[in-house]
C-alpha cells in the first residue's frame, strides 16, 4: 500500500492536474467569449412560424425579430432556439447554417463552463 508521503505525491499530482484542467478551459471559454458568431440581420427575410405561417422579417436585433405574418406584426425572441425546436423555418440554406454555428457556440461555451465548475468542485473535495 502506500505510504503517507506516497499519497501525498499523489494527491498533489492529481491537484496539479485538475487545475491545469481548469486553466485549458478557461481559455478556450476566453477563445469563445472572443469569437462569438455574429446574429445575421434577417430584415426583409421570409420566414415560416408553425402556429403564424409565413411572415417577413420586418426588424432585426439580434437574436430578437419584428415579423409581419398576414393577420398581425409579432416580435419574436430566441430564434436560435425556435430554429433547433422546429417552430421556425428560416428558407435559407446559408442563414440556417449561421444559425447552427450560433447554436454550436452556445452549447460549447455551457458545456465549458460547466467543465470548470465541476473540476473546482473536485479540487473543493480534495480539500484544496
Amino acid at each position: 500500500l502506500f505510504t503517507g508521503s506516497a499519497k501525498e505525491r499523489i494527491k498533489n499530482a492529481l491537484l496539479r492536474e485538475l487545475k491545469e484542467n481548469i486553466e485549458e478551459k478557461q481559455e478556450l471559454l476566453a477563445y469563445l467569449e472572443a469569437n462569438k458568431p455574429v446574429f445575421p440581420d434577417l430584415s426583409g427575410y421570409l420566414i415560416t412560424h408553425k402556429k403564424f405561417g409565413e411572415g417577413t422579417v420586418k426588424a432585426c436585433e439580434n437574436e430578437q425579430l419584428q415579423i409581419e405574418f398576414s393577420v398581425e406584426t409579432k416580435f419574436i425572441t430566441n430564434i436560435t432556439t425556435l430554429f433547433k425546436n422546429g417552430i421556425i423555418d428560416l428558407n435559407d440554406d446559408f442563414v440556417k447554417e449561421q444559425i447552427k454555428a450560433i447554436d454550436y457556440w452556445e452549447e460549447r461555451k455551457r458545456v465549458t463552463k460547466m467543465e470548470i465548475n465541476c473540476l473546482q468542485i473536485e479540487i473543493k473535495k480534495m480539500g484544496k
